[in-house]
């Protein structure tokens, strides 16, 4: 199955956190510390935007999460 949603992430020096730069999720607003603690945010706090605006999705939500500054993808399904 094809990722549903991407979402870019970008480090931000400043603050020491990735967040996320873009993502076909609206309204999705989200920084943790490493990509390993986004992508476990990401189970939840996806679809918990989604539920927000009423927008219909699988149980469990499909997602890629490009981290912006490594040029790397890390798919995720459960």
């Amino acid at each position: 199955m094809d990722s549903a949603y991407t979402i870019c992430c970008e480090w931000d020096e400043e603050a020491e956190v990735w967040h996320v730069a873009s993502s076909n999720v609206p309204g999705l607003m989200l920084d943790a510390p490493t990509i390993g603690a986004m992508t476990s945010m990401l189970q939840d706090a996806i679809p918990r935007a989604l539920d927000a605006r009423g927008i219909q999705h699988e149980p469990v939500t499909p997602f890629e999460l490009i981290p912006g500054s490594q040029h790397m993808s890390v798919p995720y399904h459960a």
